[in-house]
């Protein structure tokens, strides 16, 4: 019999090809989205998040400077949820390096990834809600109906009507809509306000964005930051503008806020 054996460069070449493809295996394996709400620091920024597994807050690092970090920074607004495709990430080594104003029990190293973009806090719509005055209801006709019967002032959709959050502030249910429309205007919002003997409604309020992040301080103030937006007569320049600015809402005790003014 006999045995054929490989020059030694040819070995060499072999065995390196082997680990090429083992490496592109494992990265493959690892490549995952990587989302989070962005915090910009002088040298290293973060997306914070939250583990799906203990619930505990994370924060994924990167260099601003780096190829990546400009990248993220050039599509992703600070304070604003911000998704990375085909990332990857491995636990940091050390100390983190550079204070950042949010916590997090774990922290990552984000190493690579692509097409970063903002997207909306608001995952799962609903078209019902418990509140403590009994369901409130979408109902067919896109009407928003408390206990069967429409809530008046009339309330109703225009293309789509969707229950987005709710919250328990003191002996009231407030309650979240996004009213989706079409091209020209994507959502608006409007908050709903339920508590015995009444239901009150504000006005629609919004950038005509469907990106947002709403936050409750736990006691009286929901904040809302969203995208602007330009409808499609505008230049791509003022759309891509627009996609680059943020607009801030504030609701409490009723009343939602923009620049200082209650919107009617």
């Amino acid at each position: 019999m006999t045995h054929h054996q490989h020059p030694p460069q040819k070995r060499l070449l072999l065995t390196a090809t082997v680990c090429t493809l083992l490496a592109s295996s494992s990265t493959a394996l690892h490549a995952e989205t990587i989302d989070g709400v962005l915090e910009k620091g002088a040298t290293w920024s973060s997306l914070f998040t939250v583990s799906g597994e203990s619930g505990d807050s994370i924060g994924q690092i990167f260099r601003n400077q780096s190829a990546l970090g400009k990248t993220i920074l050039a599509h992703c607004l600070q304070g604003m949820p911000c998704q990375i495709e085909q990332g990857q990430r491995r636990p940091l080594e050390g100390q983190v390096p550079q204070k950042f104003s949010s916590q997090a029990m774990g922290w990552y190293d984000i190493t690579a990834g692509r097409n970063p973009r903002m997207t909306s806090a608001i995952y799962n719509t609903r078209q019902a809600v418990g509140t403590r005055q009994g369901p409130l209801v979408i109902a067919e006709d896109n009407t928003l109906r408390l206990r069967g019967k429409p809530i008046l002032p009339h309330v109703q959709g225009n293309n789509f009507l969707s229950i987005v959050m709710d919250y328990s502030i003191g002996n009231q249910d407030v309650i979240l809509l996004q009213n989706t429309g079409g091209s020209a205007c994507p959502a608006l919002y409007q908050f709903i306000i339920v508590q015995a003997g009444s239901v009150k409604a504000t006005p629609d309020f919004g950038s005509c964005s469907d990106i947002i992040y709403p936050r409750w301080d736990g006691q009286h103030t929901i904040t809302i930051d969203m995208l602007g937006y330009s409808g499609p007569m505008g230049s791509e320049k003022e759309q891509r503008q627009a996609a680059m600015s943020k607009e801030t809402y504030r609701y409490a005790q009723g009343r939602v806020m923009f620049q200082g003014k209650e919107i009617k």
